[in-house]
């Protein structure tokens, strides 16, 4: 389910423009794992491996920790900066939009939706197509739910 998530967000913002990873929550660690994604060469991926997390520091850190979706059409600009953490500043080496929605159950973040394009096409970013975006979040929030369910009633 989650990868049919993925791919509809992926296709959504334009196939070839931009990249969409879900990263997991490690419970143990302040990380979050690359588990799958779309977008990106085999030598893009592994620098989201093992993505560290502060408490609420940089962009990776808010979305989680204050459980707030993040849309940041331009990751250039002045104010966003110095919530990008090095790594991903480099990463980035051009202007690029980010939208992070966490994923978070029961009031607990169990990981992140990634994705990031082109800054020319930010534009797409209308308020109409972030909440397609936030919708099929939910959907994933709902198939939780209801798998914990199912295996509460089996027990």
């Amino acid at each position: 389910m989650f990868r049919v998530i993925l791919e509809t967000m992926y296709r959504a913002l334009g196939v070839g423009r931009t990249r969409a990873f879900f990263l997991l929550k490690d419970p143990g660690a302040p990380i979050v794992r690359f588990r799958f994604g779309l977008g990106q060469s085999a030598t893009e991926m592994r620098a989201w491996l093992e993505v560290p997390i502060n408490q609420g520091e940089d962009v990776f850190g808010l979305a989680l920790h204050r459980q707030k979706d993040l849309v940041i059409t331009d990751s250039a600009a002045e104010e966003v900066l110095p919530l990008l953490p090095d790594w991903h500043r480099q990463l980035l080496r051009s202007r690029r939009f980010v939208v992070l929605l966490p994923l978070v159950v029961d009031q607990k973040p169990l990981g992140l939706f990634y994705i990031d394009g082109d800054h020319s096409a930010a534009n797409i970013l209308t308020s109409a197509v972030v909440n397609y975006l936030k919708v099929l979040r939910g959907q994933a929030v709902i198939a939780i739910h209801q798998k914990s369910l199912q295996s509460g009633r089996r027990r």
